[in-house]
């Protein structure tokens, strides 16, 4: 005998989509436009300039949102980037200078806003449908990603970080593309 609906439980198939939709709704940052650049978070004594190169090989002319972040408690937060940017795309690569970057570990996050509604459209489940990104080029999969895997060091007197831009089916080829290159460099060296 089945229970009444109301009692609270779901069927197995609907449990396991709800959980799925609830744990993929969380996946890319930078997920809204930054409006603009602002300063917040730790304040040490010295800055440097922080230069992302973001490889975006098609979309000329689109909107590209970047968001540089400096803790794991802020990391793809609304309103919580140390500096974010609005530029056009530029293929092959778009260039971005950031001035008075904290000397402290650092993240990078961006989307291409193809739809014009300066956010990050997403599909039925939860996944982006306009291209994004990441600095290290971290890959995601069904889960939010982490300021640990994204994060790299900010040096003097400038620090140069670069990476791809795409959807989910161009970062599967990016990925690969990145495997292939560490596995052509690992080969050449005695």
């Amino acid at each position: 005998m089945r229970e009444p609906h109301t009692t609270g439980w779901m069927p197995a198939g609907r449990t396991v989509f709800a959980i799925v939709t609830l744990m993929v709704s969380t996946l890319v940052g930078c997920a809204t436009a930054p409006e603009t650049a602002h300063s917040g978070g730790p304040d040490p004594s010295e800055t440097m300039t922080l230069i992302v190169e973001v490889e975006t090989p098609k979309w000329e002319g689109e909107m590209l949102y970047i968001a540089v972040y400096q803790s794991a408690e802020s990391f793809l937060e609304v309103d919580q980037w140390v500096q974010g940017v609005t530029v056009p795309v530029t293929c092959p690569i778009t260039r971005i200078v950031f001035e008075d970057v904290p000397a402290i570990p650092t993240a990078v996050s961006g989307f291409i806003d193809i739809e014009r509604d300066e956010t990050l459209t997403r599909n039925i489940i939860g996944l982006p449908v306009e291209p994004w990104g990441f600095s290290n080029d971290i890959s995601i999969l069904l889960s939010r990603p982490k300021f640990e895997s994204a994060r790299f060091e900010v040096d003097r007197p400038e620090t140069r970080v670069r990476f791809a831009m795409g959807t989910a089916l161009d970062r599967s080829r990016i990925r690969r593309a990145r495997a292939a290159e560490q596995s052509d460099l690992g080969d050449e060296i005695p």
